[in-house]
């Protein structure tokens, strides 16, 4: 496999200014803590080889008892937009649904469970 260098430029001529190359939809449920830290993964302080304007993160809330702060969420970096969604049934499904309809990259990495911490270079490979 090519180093990962050679897959920075690639992205970021795809976006050309003005989609991003990838959209990251992230979908919560009641985990306020877990998700701050999976977002926090998900900035261009703890990524690798990106800048904001190569990607976009799209955190969806799925009918959460305590939502996140929408205002938090879109001020950890331009790219990050935030959705409450109110779900009829216990399921990410709405909210996934609801995030892939707001991503605007033809490519789209689906996070469900908002437990995760993405490795460095995730978002770049």
């Amino acid at each position: 496999m090519p180093p990962l260098s050679v897959f920075v430029p690639t992205l970021r001529s795809l976006i050309a200014g003005r989609s991003p190359a990838l959209s990251i939809v992230v979908a919560f449920h009641d985990m306020r803590r877990e998700a701050q830290r999976t977002l926090f993964s998900l900035t261009t302080r703890y990524q690798r080889d990106v800048r904001e304007g190569d990607y976009e993160v799209i955190a969806v809330d799925s009918h959460s008892s305590s939502p996140l702060d929408g205002a938090w969420v879109e001020g950890l970096q331009r790219n990050f937009r935030y959705r409450y969604v109110r779900a009829r049934a216990p399921t990410p499904n709405e909210a996934m649904n609801a995030g892939l309809r707001m991503a605007r990259a033809d490519r789209v990495c689906c996070m469900i469970d908002g437990a995760r911490i993405p490795s460095p270079g995730m978002v770049a490979g």
